[in-house]
Order: structure tokens, then C-alpha cells, then sequence
């Protein structure tokens, strides 16, 4: 799996940089963060409820097993990393291990560290029926919604997004305090969104779970 874990990542490096930026990717080492959840729920209700949040994080490849998903994360987005669960049955509910890989340079930017932390906080706070299913979602921004429907691509890909997944960018974006704040955040949300990003990165999350 480090194998394979290595070469997606020094892949998609390449990918956001460029070949100089796979080359150097060759000789990063690879960064791994590891975290174990207990959850008292049925087995098959929390691989469920894993697999969505997973979703929520990145986006699959056919190259990893099914709970495993990569995400841009670190300074921009730019430094991409994997993170992968396993689900295992307990006397009372599942045990969940939680990992994230990532490169890292001289410039640590903890990606993989982040995107850990991320997930499991994400998993500890969402109950497995409430991460089963959609929830509320909350009121659109007029500015927000001014935005999404100048574009039909980006319109047609928050359509596609989840109700949770939707309710993180418009938490993100009124999180902002400041008006400039605000505006640079719906112009970068609307970048992220049409380069297949589906959340937004390196952020508690949206405090109404």
C-alpha cells in the first residue's frame, strides 16, 4: 500500500506542478498520520457513514480500495494527499483506523497531518445516522448565489455536491468578517468547485453539524 500510496501521490504532484515537480516528488518522503476511532453503532451502518464522509473529503481512484479517497491539501491546496479507513467489527459497534499520506518537503506543510485530523473530527462529531443521510441545508448567500449561477458548469457541479458538502462552502464563505474576505472566498470557492474540489480545505468545518 506505501508503494502504491507513493506513486499516486508523486503522480498527482505532477499533475498540479508539472514534470520538474515529479521529479523532485520522487525523492519527498512519504508522511503518514494514523488515528483510531471507536464507534458504537452497527457495522454495515458505519461503513456506510464512513464511506459518505470519505466522499465528502476527495475523490476515488480506481487504484485504491474503496475507503481510501485523495484530496488536495497544504498551502493552496497543492499538496495532495490519500486518506484511507478501515472499518473492523467490535463487541459493541466498529473500530475505525484512520490514515492519511502525504508528501513533504523541506517546507513542512502537514498535509497529511491536517487532512487527519480533519476526518476524524468529522467522524467523531457526526453521529452514524446523521451522516447517513443529507440534513438540513442551510440558506444560500444572495452574493454566493449570484456567483454559482453566472456559470452553468459550476452551477451543474453544486447541484451534483451533497447537501453537507453544500452547507461547508456556505458556511466558509459566511464565515468571513470582513466584505473582501468574503468575496475572494466565493471567488476561490468557485475555482475549487470546477477543479473538482468538494469542500473547502484546512478549516474546522461547518459548526451546525
Amino acid at each position: 500500500m506505501a508503494d502504491l500510496e507513493s506513486k499516486i501521490l508523486i503522480r498527482e504532484i505532477g499533475k498540479l506542478g508539472g514534470v520538474g515537480a515529479r521529479w523532485v516528488a520522487q525523492f519527498l518522503p512519504t508522511v503518514h498520520y494514523e488515528a483510531t476511532l471507536n464507534i458504537a453503532a452497527p457495522l454495515a451502518d458505519v461503513r456506510a457513514a464512513i464511506l459518505f464522509i470519505l466522499k465528502e473529503i476527495g475523490r476515488q481512484s480506481p487504484e485504491l480500495p474503496e475507503f481510501s479517497v485523495i484530496y488536495g491539501s497544504g498551502h493552496l491546496n497543492l499538496n495532495p494527499t490519500i486518506v484511507s479507513a478501515a472499518v473492523t467489527p467490535l463487541d459493541s459497534g466498529a473500530r475505525v483506523l484512520l490514515r492519511a499520506a502525504a508528501k513533504e518537503g523541506l517546507v513542512r506543510q502537514d498535509s497529511a497531518k491536517i487532512e487527519r485530523g480533519y476526518s476524524e473530527q468529522n467522524m467523531s462529531k457526526s453521529s452514524v445516522k446523521k451522516t447517513k443521510h443529507s440534513g438540513a441545508v442551510h440558506k444560500l448567500p444572495e452574493d454566493f448565489r449570484k456567483a454559482l449561477s453566472s456559470n452553468r458548469e459550476i452551477l451543474s457541479l453544486w447541484k451534483d455536491i451533497t447537501p453537507l458538502a453544500r452547507n461547508e462552502w456556505i458556511c466558509w464563505v459566511s464565515s468571513a468578517k470582513k466584505a473582501e474576505t468574503r468575496g475572494k472566498r466565493i471567488e476561490v470557492g468557485l475555482s475549487k468547485l470546477k477543479s473538482g474540489m468538494r469542500r473547502p480545505c484546512c478549516w474546522p468545518g461547518c459548526p451546525h453539524r
